[in-house]
């Protein structure tokens, strides 16, 4: 999983809430890189702390060279968008609630051919729906 550091800097709670579930529990034992020019070093909780960044991009071209699971970037559209540019991108899963605020930033900064791979709706509105990024 890799965060920028504001989402790391909200998200470090989740590591000693109650009641996590099944889904806390597999957050928080997944090895996390997080992308920082100015920490130090990204404890969580009694977990195994975070890797700090200063290359996002090189960090995710190292870990695409590795067999394994999927690369998750959790938040930051700034950081989304300097992978995206970088070509590093090979999915996008876009949580859409059924709220609109009216402003804020874009999801994607520059135009981004897409192909919807799966949509999954929920009884409460929302969305989730998984694209291709297609070069």
């Amino acid at each position: 999983m890799l965060l920028g550091a504001n989402t790391y800097a909200q998200s470090t709670g989740w590591a000693t809430a109650e009641d996590q579930g099944e889904y806390g529990e597999k957050l928080n034992n997944l090895t996390k890189f997080v992308a920082s020019s100015t920490l130090e070093k990204a404890p969580w909780g009694d977990f195994p702390a975070a890797t700090v960044t200063r290359d996002p991009a090189g960090t995710v071209r190292e870990l695409k060279q590795r067999s394994g699971k999927d690369i998750w970037l959790w938040g930051s559209l700034t950081l989304m968008d300097s992978l995206l540019k970088a070509g590093l991108v090979d999915e996008v899963t876009l949580l859409v609630c059924p709220v609109s605020r009216g402003r804020g930033r874009r999801v994607f900064e520059d135009r981004q051919n897409l192909k919807l791979i799966e949509a999954t709706s929920f009884d409460n509105g929302i969305a989730v729906l998984r694209y291709e990024i297609t070069r």
